[in-house]
């Protein structure tokens, strides 16, 4: 159900609808605000991620889901707002490798 071209396309409309509302106002947001804003979704983007998961029988798994990859997206804003975006993008492929390695090793 999640893994959907016209699912990831609603959400990008809503993060740049988000983010043009804000911008709307005379003052520009603050970084909390775009940080919290590209957390959710890119929790979101990535329930892609569990294109297996039935839904509808397993409902109360989705936001456990969206908690641990909004979580991580918020670890990953810490990371590039400290150190920049290259230590960013290194720390995702890092995470991600160690769990796809396994899986390809067996």
């Amino acid at each position: 159900m999640f893994h959907s071209s016209l699912f990831h396309l609603l959400i990008f409309a809503l993060y740049i609808g988000g983010l043009a509302l804000l911008l709307k106002f005379r003052t520009p947001p603050s970084r909390i605000i775009i940080v919290f804003l590209s957390a959710v979704i890119f929790a979101l983007f990535h329930l892609a991620n569990y294109n297996t998961l039935d839904v509808l029988i397993n409902f109360y798994y989705i936001p456990l889901l969206i908690l641990s990859q909004f979580v991580g997206a918020l670890i990953l804003s810490f990371i590039f707002w400290n150190y920049g975006l290259k230590y960013s993008i290194l720390f995702h492929m890092t995470w991600d490798l160690i769990f796809i390695l396994p899986k390809l090793l067996l």
